[in-house]
């Protein structure tokens, strides 16, 4: 091995290039300039240069035991202050380890207080959960015994009031049963403390109704003393014990029945009573406005004055002119009339204002007994939808309704005033359109429907009695002979003009049936007789049907209500078209009647056509003053008639 090592040396030496180890020399040289300056340096020794080398390391050497000498002290302060670190650090190393001791023992307390605050918390969790469901079931009929004591033998009163709900929570949840609150159990007597308290609950059911019942009733039966003012009853003494109500229509629905009744007679009777003495009270204000022998073509002798034995001109138009009585329909929302107030400033009034005060004060009654019997017997339910609430109302209303009918029709018994009834026509229609201000009423709008029944047979038989006056008028007894208008174009122009304005819709459309056949002579086939029968055949038929409908109004009782009509059929389209039939009836036969009186006078002269012409004219100039379109049929038959009467002129 070593031979061989040996020729690998050999090798190596033998292998070595001067060129070589020049070049690393030179390599050498570059990366330590110091060594370079020193061998380079012309002149320069190394052996001198290594030993001034030593030299400078030595003295370096010296200076720096000097130093060390000088430092000694230093460095043996800093070797105690080493040793009292070492000394401190030992002892925090010790603290620290009982610290770690300490940590460990913390640790595992904290474990075990973890241990036991989840077991805690579990058990807290569990005791709510029981809490809210036991205090729910005690809460939904466990009592305070001061109620109970003030339900069996307290005074009536807001607390009485508050007890009684109690009360009627407390069973609603006892008869409510098991499984119908998720949140507690529910009452059930297969609980022994349920079965225990269950007698002392229907106790405490029997003797709470009875109370409510006794007190309602007492407050029910004030409503029909005397003097009383029913609405501040009903909100002072009812309202404030509806709840009473409630309970018995949840607890004892036998007594909450009785109680209805008693108040639903109690209050029919009580507003029975206060119409009656309001519709006696509004005849002391009734103002006659016409009479039997206010009719179109009545006998001048029949109207002269039996003392005086003349003729009273100033009265030959007021019963059939509409002026401003066709105001009173802009008052259909005003107040009803105060009959005290009235009579003290010696007022009085047509028949159409006190029908339309009568029927304010009805409809404001029923609005708010609506509301009213929709609270405090119904328990606030739907008062629109609930049958149960018109019921009651038409009940409590059925003697009001029928006592303001008798009113109406021993009224109409004894009415000749057209144009009154024609003002009612239209307030009932408007009544009947618009209903009483809030919900809908049935009852209300049957009321209606009777006051049109009683209206159309009244109205139509003095639209009767008017076309009987012009038909059967004698010229000889109709005033004197003269050129000037005639009472019987003014009455008429009067009384067609209201139609006309009342009842324009209904005008046209009875302006659009076929014109009646031409007018002949006298005696003849188209004599005026023949002529109107032609003529106004229909408007006759409705007459004759409906004045046949008097005689039976005798017998008839309000109580005979007809069945409501479509909600779509209410207005005055039955009664008014019956009206403007009668009126272009009773238009032919003046138009005839007119000129039987022209013939009066020569007509050599030209005194006809003047009497016609100026008759015509006042017809004209009267519905010109109402409002009457001159477009209209009617407005054109008098234009054409005056046309051809200057003509002839």
């Amino acid at each position: 091995m070593l031979a061989a090592a040996s020729r690998d040396d050999e090798d190596d030496i033998t292998t070595f290039s001067h060129e070589e180890f020049a070049e690393d020399i030179k390599e050498a040289l570059k990366n330590d300039p110091v060594i370079a300056e020193a061998l380079l340096q012309p002149g320069s020794k190394l052996r001198e240069h290594s030993a001034k080398i030593e030299k400078d390391l030595r003295a370096v050497e010296v200076e720096s035991v000097r130093d060390y000498v000088r430092q000694s002290s230093r460095v043996a302060d800093l070797h105690a202050q080493m040793r009292r670190c070492d000394g401190i650090l030992a002892g925090m190393q010790e603290r620290l380890l009982g610290f770690e001791a300490d940590l460990g023992s913390a640790a595992s307390e904290l474990r075990s207080l973890r241990s036991e605050s989840r077991r805690l918390a579990t058990r807290l969790e569990n005791r709510k959960s029981a809490g809210a469901r036991l205090g729910g079931f005690l809460r939904g009929w466990a009592l305070d015994p001061a109620q109970v004591e003030l339900v069996v033998d307290g005074a009536v009163g807001d607390d009485f009031v508050e007890a009684v709900e109690a009360v009627d929570a407390a069973l609603a949840f006892v008869d409510a049963g098991e499984g119908k609150n998720k949140d507690a159990p529910g009452f059930s007597e297969t609980w022994r403390s349920c079965r225990d308290c269950a007698p002392a609950l229907e106790k405490l059911r029997a003797k709470a109704a009875a109370r409510c019942r006794d007190e309602l009733l007492a407050r029910v039966q004030e409503l029909h003393g005397e003097g009383a003012n029913v609405h501040v009853l009903q909100r002072a003494r009812l309202a404030r014990v509806a709840p009473l109500n409630r309970f018995l229509e949840r607890q004892a629905p036998e007594m909450a029945v009785h109680v209805r009744a008693v108040y639903v007679d109690s209050m029919a009777r009580t507003l029975h009573g206060l119409f009656r003495a309001y519709h006696a009270e509004l005849e002391k204000l009734d103002l006659e406005v016409a009479n039997r022998h206010d009719v179109v073509a009545v006998p001048e002798d029949e109207v002269r004055s039996a003392l005086s034995g003349r003729v009273s001109l100033s009265k030959r138009g007021d019963g059939f002119s509409l002026g401003d009585r066709a105001a009173v329909l802009d008052r259909v929302d005003a107040p009803p009339l105060l009959v005290h107030v009235a009579r003290a400033e010696n007022k009085h009034f047509p028949f159409e204002e006190l029908f339309r005060s009568s029927l304010r004060h009805l409809s404001d009654a029923a609005t708010s007994e609506f509301h009213f019997v929709a609270a405090f017997l119904h328990g606030g339910r739907s008062p629109v939808d609930d049958a149960a609430v018109q019921r009651t109302l038409g009940a409590v209303f059925a003697k009001a309704f029928s006592a303001t009918l008798e009113h109406l029709e021993n009224k109409l018994f004894a009415c000749h005033d057209a144009v009154g009834l024609l003002l009612v026509v239209r307030l009932v229609a408007a009544a009947r359109r618009r209903g009483a201000p809030g919900p809908r009423i049935k009852a209300f709008d049957a009321f209606l429907v009777d006051c049109e029944r009683l209206l159309r047979p009244r109205l139509a038989a003095i639209f009767a009695a008017n076309d009987e006056s012009v038909r059967k008028a004698d010229p000889s007894r109709l005033g004197p002979k003269a050129t000037g208008p005639h009472y019987v174009a003014r009455r008429y122009g009067e009384l067609h003009a209201a139609v006309l304005a009342l009842f324009p819709d209904e005008a046209r459309a009875v302006a659009d049936k076929p014109p009646p056949p031409p007018v002949g002579s006298p005696g003849t086939p188209g004599s005026p007789d023949t002529f109107s029968n032609a003529a106004v055949a229909p408007a006759r038929a409705a007459l004759d049907k409906m004045s046949s409908a008097v005689a039976d109004l005798a017998p008839m009782t309000p109580r005979r209500r007809p069945s409501l009509p479509r909600a779509d059929s209410y207005g005055d389209t039955t009664a008014a078209a019956d009206a403007a039939a009668a009126a272009r009836g009773l238009r032919d036969r003046v138009a005839h009647l007119l000129e039987a009186l022209a013939k009066r006078l020569p007509d050599a002269s030209g005194d006809r056509a003047v009497f016609l012409a100026n008759n015509y004219d006042l017809v004209l100039s009267i519905f010109a003053e109402r409002g009457v379109d001159a477009r209209t049929a009617d407005a054109t038959f008098w234009a054409a008639k005056l046309a051809v009467e200057r003509e002839r002129f």
